[in-house]
């Protein structure tokens, strides 16, 4: 008998005890809606590397100049198993569809509160031709961080972060402020960090600032009428997007008359 000869996965993975590390890539659960396929193990998950940078001096050794954590490999293996030529393509087209996509959000069955962000850099069957046979899809993670649910913070015009899961400095998903005063600036600040906004703001406005997206944006409730105010940043007094929260970050504005915060915690 052949290493891998047919295994009769056809029946679907309902009636099937789902695997431990079964992936959901894009919003597919894999076991469950590829019928032929399983998840059989997942390499890479607890892994990370860090590089040095180093000078060399005049003494032993090198001198530390800085490191970092670089993007990290995950290699999901699989077995894919199908009655014919026909049905094997199909399963095998519908997997490749499946891992398509820049950045896509996945996680795992036994970290279900966990979300990482990867694309698929490569999909390699062990033995091309069979009707069943193993095979290897490898995802890059150019952020090696996974990432917990969304966490919410609220307050007047100061918030102080307490957190003690904030293991690493990092940045946010959203600021919003809602503005207590007809004002021609507003100032933010996180941290160390400020936002500065300069023009004409009325009281009651909203303003969300998205981290990744790096915008600014006003909602003005009496009109409904959202616009971007990216225009109105004061670049030589701002450097809100460079910003990284951790535990006992302080968040102010005196112009506030609420201030709210989201942010999802990473972790290795």
């Amino acid at each position: 008998m052949s290493l891998y000869e047919f295994t009769d996965l056809t029946v679907g993975t309902s009636a099937l005890s789902l695997p431990s590390e079964s992936i959901t890539f894009n919003g597919h659960k894999l076991d469950s809606e590829l019928v032929g396929y399983q998840t059989l193990n997942v390499e890479g998950r607890s892994s990370f590397t860090r590089s040095v940078s180093t000078a060399t001096g005049l003494f032993d050794g090198d001198l530390f100049l800085s490191s970092r954590i670089e993007s990290n490999k995950i290699n999901v293996k699989y077995m894919v198993a199908a009655k014919t030529n026909s049905e094997f393509n199909d399963l095998n087209d519908s997997l490749n569809n499946y891992l398509q996509g820049n950045e896509v959000a996945f996680k795992f069955a036994d970290e279900p509160d966990y979300t990482r962000y990867g694309t698929v850099t490569s999909n390699v069957l062990d033995n091309p031709g069979r009707l069943s046979t193993t095979g290897v899809f490898e995802i890059t993670m150019s952020d090696p961080y996974k990432y917990g649910a969304t966490k919410s913070l609220s307050g007047t015009n100061v918030i102080t972060i307490s957190d003690k899961t904030l293991s690493y400095a990092q940045g946010f998903d959203t600021i919003i402020l809602t503005n207590s005063a007809d004002v021609s600036k507003i100032v933010l600040t996180v941290g160390s960090y400020t936002l500065t906004i300069t023009g004409s703001f009325e009281a009651g406005n909203i303003y969300t600032i998205d981290y990744k997206a790096k915008t600014i944006t006003e909602l003005k409730p009496s009109t409904n009428v959202k616009k971007s105010v990216n225009a109105t940043i004061d670049i030589n007094n701002s450097d809100i997007f460079e910003a990284k929260i951790k535990n006992g970050t302080k968040i102010a504005s005196a112009q506030a008359s609420s201030i709210s915060l989201s942010y999802k915690v990473k972790i290795l």
